[in-house]
């Protein structure tokens, strides 16, 4: 590693990439070579990896809501690049190009039925440093509809105005609603409208 170095205790060595398990330190007496001593057992140089920690296969995340994929990075700090995949690992997207942190929000997820979905993390500046879900995890389509308006608390005054909007939000449902009203509580629900 280095032929002369001052007298000390220690030596700051960049590990090369020379992956091993078999490696051993020995520092010698500088021009007495037989005064010297090695490791006490082998250690090993290994190359970068990650590792997915979630999702790492057989989660079922819902669609329309908020997940939190994370990893680890062994030898390397990133930045990463965050993927997935709906079939399997045939074609991939990005959910983040670049990203310094060991985590990220994905949200919302699609709200869409897939079951061989994967994840997959990389380093930016060497996309062989990477690592996928050991097995597939499933996005499940979620069927939602929220009322917005009325939503509790309001008053509301017969013809002032004449009318007042509903509102709702909704995903994987069809296109077509029916409104109804309840004046007792939701014993009772009387239609106001069908197929809007």
């Amino acid at each position: 590693i280095i032929n002369s170095t001052a007298i000390g205790s220690s030596y700051s060595w960049t590990v090369p990439n020379t992956p091993s398990n078999q490696c051993l330190g020995k520092v010698s007496e500088y021009g007495n070579p037989s005064v010297y001593d090695v490791s006490n057992a082998v250690f090993n140089i290994v190359y970068p990896y990650i590792t997915v920690n979630s999702p790492n296969g057989g989660e079922t995340w819902n669609g329309c809501t908020s997940q939190t994929i994370s990893w680890s990075g062994f030898g390397t700090t990133g930045p990463y690049m965050v993927e997935y995949s709906t079939d399997g690992g045939t074609n991939w997207t990005t959910l983040v190009s670049s990203t310094g942190s060991t985590s990220y929000s994905w949200n919302p997820i699609p709200n869409t039925q897939y079951n061989s979905t994967l994840v997959r993390v990389s380093v930016v500046s060497n996309s062989s440093i990477n690592d996928v879900s050991n097995a597939t995890f499933t996005l499940s389509q979620q069927t939602y509809i929220i009322v917005n308006i009325p939503n509790g608390g309001e008053s509301w005054q017969v013809n002032n105005p004449a009318t007042q909007i509903i509102n709702w939000a909704f995903a994987g449902t069809n296109n077509y609603f029916d409104i109804y009203v309840s004046y007792n509580g939701g014993t009772n629900w009387t239609l106001i409208g069908n197929d809007i």
